[in-house]
C-alpha cells in the first residue's frame, strides 16, 4: 500500500490557504492587464496595459498587444459551475462563484497573467493564470480552487500548476468549501439536476463489472434493474486509473458503502447516469462527519526509478486504430527494472490509461511494449503521454506537441538515440 499523493490535504488545511497560493510565485514575464468585467466563475474582459516583448509573439495570431487591446480571458487550470452555456443549465453554485470572482477583481482591477504552453483556446480567449500582484504570488486561480469556487480542470498542454491546483481542490472538498458544500444533494434527486454537475450521495446496492465491454456500474439508491436508481458508470478508458489509486477493483470496493460522486447527471433509460472520469470525484462517506477523499494507500514511496523512459510512441497506426495504438518502453540501464503496477496515462481528451501487469520487468537495454487497449486510447492530433511509477512519481513524459500525426502512415515518434 503506498502513501497518498493527496496526503497533503491536511497539512494544507494547517499551514492555511494563503502560504499555499504563495507557491505559485512565479519568476516568468507577466502581462499586465486591467479588468472589465466578470463574465462567469472562471472567465472575464480585460484589456492589455503591457506585455513583454518575449510575449508578444504569442499574442500575435489574435491580438497585437501594442494597441491596448480587449480580451477575454479564460482562468487555465480550473473550472467553475455554468451561469450561461448553450447546452448546460445554471449549475449549483453558478451564480455564487461568478459574484466570488467579481469580488477578487472588480471593474479596473490590475492583474498579471501568467501564460502556458497553450495561448488561446477554441473560443479565442487568453488561457492565462491571473495574478493580484506583479510578484505573482496571489494566483486568482488558486484562491478559486482553494474555497472550492471551482473544481481543478487540466486543460493538456497547459499544466504548469496542475498539482497545486488539484491540492488546494483536494483540500475544499476535505473542508466541505463552497459547491463541495452546498451543491451535495440525495441520489433520487438526480431528476431535478439533469445535465447539472454537483455532488450526489447514496448507499450502493449493487455493483458489476461488464467483461464484455469493460464498463463498471455503481448503482446508488436502488439495484440494477430498478427504475430511477443512479447509476456510475466507469469506462474502460479509466478503469486503470481507479485501480491503480484506489489499489482495489471499484466494484469491490463501492459495493454496501455510502458514496458520495461529483458529476454531470443524464438520463439513461428508465434511470440516471453520470460518467465518472477521475477518482478524486467518488468518495466513501463515514457513518458521521466531513467526507473522506478514498485514495491511494500508505506506504512510503520508493522513488522514481532513473533509466526508464517512453522510446516510441504509435497513436494512428496505418489501419484500425482501436487495438493497434502503443506505446513503447525502454531500459536505458545496465539493470533490470520492475514496472509491475506502472501507469501508462494518456491526457488529451478524456484520460484513458493503461496498467502495466504485476509481474513485468524491463530487461537491461530492451524494451516494452503497452498496448492492445480495447478501446481508442490514443488522441493523433496533441497527445501527451505520461509513464508513472506504482507510487505516483512521474518517470517521464513526451514533449509536448511531438505527438501529432494527422494522417494514417506509417510515422512513429521516437526518442533520439
Amino acid at each position: 500500500m503506498r502513501k497518498t499523493r493527496r496526503a497533503c490535504i491536511l497539512w494544507c488545511v494547517v499551514l492555511g490557504i494563503a502560504s499555499l497560493v504563495a507557491l505559485a510565485a512565479t519568476g516568468e514575464a507577466l502581462i499586465k492587464a486591467e479588468v472589465v468585467a466578470v463574465v462567469d466563475g472562471d472567465a472575464f474582459d480585460a484589456y492589455i496595459l503591457a506585455a513583454p516583448e518575449g510575449l508578444s509573439a504569442a499574442l500575435a495570431p489574435e491580438i497585437d498587444p501594442s494597441a491596448a487591446p480587449f480580451v477575454r480571458v479564460r482562468l487555465s487550470g480550473i473550472d467553475s459551475p455554468e451561469i450561461d452555456h448553450p447546452t448546460i443549465p445554471c449549475e449549483c453554485f453558478g451564480e455564487a462563484a461568478a459574484e466570488a470572482l467579481r469580488q477578487l477583481l472588480p471593474e479596473a482591477t490590475v492583474v498579471w497573467l501568467e501564460l502556458d504552453e497553450r495561448v488561446f483556446d477554441d473560443y479565442r480567449r487568453l488561457l492565462a493564470y491571473a495574478y493580484l500582484d506583479p510578484a505573482g504570488t496571489q494566483m486568482v486561480n488558486a484562491l478559486l480552487a482553494a474555497r472550492g469556487h471551482a473544481v481543478s480542470a487540466p486543460m493538456v498542454p497547459n499544466i504548469k500548476h496542475e498539482k497545486l491546483l488539484s491540492s488546494l481542490e483536494a483540500a475544499a472538498r476535505e473542508g466541505l468549501l463552497g459547491l463541495w458544500g452546498d451543491c451535495v444533494f440525495a441520489w433520487d434527486e438526480a431528476a431535478s439536476h439533469i445535465n447539472e454537475r454537483a455532488i450526489f450521495t447514496g448507499h450502493v446496492e449493487s455493483t458489476y463489472y461488464d467483461d464484455a465491454t469493460g464498463v463498471t456500474f455503481i448503482n446508488l439508491g436502488l439495484p440494477y434493474p430498478a427504475p430511477g436508481r443512479l447509476t456510475v458508470t466507469i469506462r474502460p478508458q479509466v478503469r486503470a486509473l481507479f485501480t491503480y489509486e484506489l489499489w482495489a477493483l471499484p466494484e469491490d470496493l463501492f459495493l454496501g458503502s455510502d458514496l458520495a460522486v461529483f458529476g454531470q447527471v443524464k438520463e439513461s433509460g428508465d434511470s440516471y447516469e453520470i460518467l465518472l472520469w477521475e477518482p478524486e470525484h467518488a468518495w466513501i462517506l463515514p457513518p458521521a462527519g466531513p467526507a473522506a477523499v478514498i485514495g491511494e494507500a500508505d506506504v512510503e514511496p520508493s522513488g522514481a526509478a532513473s533509466g526508464v523512459v517512453i522510446w516510441e510512441v504509435e497513436v494512428n497506426p496505418p489501419d484500425e486504430d482501436r487495438g493497434n495504438e502503443w506505446v513503447k518502453l525502454r531500459n536505458l540501464t545496465d539493470e533490470d527494472i520492475h514496472i509491475g503496477g506502472w501507469l501508462v496515462v494518456a491526457r488529451a481528451g478524456q484520460p484513458g490509461a493503461i496498467q502495466i501487469e504485476d509481474e513485468a520487468v524491463i530487461h537491461a537495454g530492451d524494451v516494452y511494449v503497452v498496448g492492445n487497449a480495447p478501446f481508442l486510447w490514443l488522441d493523433n492530433v496533441g497527445e501527451y503521454v505520461e509513464l508513472r511509477n506504482q507510487e505516483g512519481l512521474l518517470i517521464d513524459a513526451t514533449p509536448f506537441g511531438a505527438l501529432d500525426d494527422t494522417g494514417n502512415s506509417d510515422t512513429t515518434w521516437r526518442r533520439e538515440e
